[in-house]
């Protein structure tokens, strides 16, 4: 049974005028369960979620369940389904998903397997490409493997590129505004920097960098894709971790 680990995210969803919400800060340890294939690669180091090689090559995942603190939870365009993030990372640049001397990592929006490495897994996710670095968008089957970025399939263009200044986390970091819109379109807004305040993350108008809204895609939809997190691809440096923060 894969054990637990825990990402820095948070989750919003309003049904019937009411909203619900899960929620986690790592100020010391994560509040929410997490799921992992390596736990002892995941910890809260200075109030920030990181993860770490272990010295090893391999594609590390932390995921949540949302049903956890969301009962009601449903990916679908009629909801009003938010969620925020920050990540970053201390290399100079992501060099993509191959199973050695690769680094790249991913924010999980909604999928539908707790082990984001199995290939029955499918999902949405914000993902570092190889080759112009840029983030995206994407709507992802089989899970993720060196063979992720051939089965994922771009719903934005390139959001911003990965910072090129290596060791200085809050140079590579972005803070991340996801909006799954009743029309089915996705509206992701970002601030480039240091992560916002806990009082500021579910505020849109902080995140002042940029907006995008992408075309429809509703491809995937319903309860079963509930699970959210982190993807962490990692060479054997024991200088290189990745940082997650401000989940909701």
């Amino acid at each position: 049974m894969k054990k637990m680990i825990m990402f820095f995210a948070i989750f919003t969803i309003v049904l019937f005028g009411q909203t619900q919400q899960i929620q986690d800060l790592y100020s010391t340890s994560p509040s929410l369960t997490y799921s992992y294939n390596n736990s002892d690669r995941w910890s809260v180091s200075s109030n920030t979620y990181r993860g770490s090689t272990g010295e090893k090559n391999a594609i590390d995942y932390a995921s949540t369940d949302i049903t956890s603190g969301i009962s009601s939870w449903n990916l679908a365009p009629n909801y009003d389904i938010t969620w925020t993030v920050w990540m970053s990372d201390n290399r100079t640049k992501v060099s993509g998903w191959a199973n050695t001397s690769s680094y790249s990592f991913a924010f999980v929006l909604a999928a539908n397997n707790s082990d984001f490495t199995n290939a029955s897994c499918n999902g949405y996710a914000l993902i570092y490409r190889k080759g112009d670095g840029k983030l995206y968008l994407v709507k992802f089957t089989g899970g993720f493997n060196s063979n992720i970025e051939t089965n994922s399939t771009n719903i934005s263009n390139g959001l911003f590129i990965h910072a090129a200044n290596a060791g200085t986390v809050t140079s590579n970091g972005f803070n991340i505004y996801v909006k799954y819109l009743p029309n089915g379109n996705w509206r992701i807004k970002w601030k480039s920097g240091s992560k916002l305040a806990d009082t500021d993350i579910t505020d849109s108008t902080k995140y002042t960098t940029g907006s995008v809204t992408t075309p429809i895609n509703t491809d995937f939809n319903g309860s079963s894709y509930k699970y959210c997190g982190y993807v962490w691809n990692h060479s054997t440096s024991g200088s290189a971790y990745s940082y997650w923060d401000n989940l909701t």
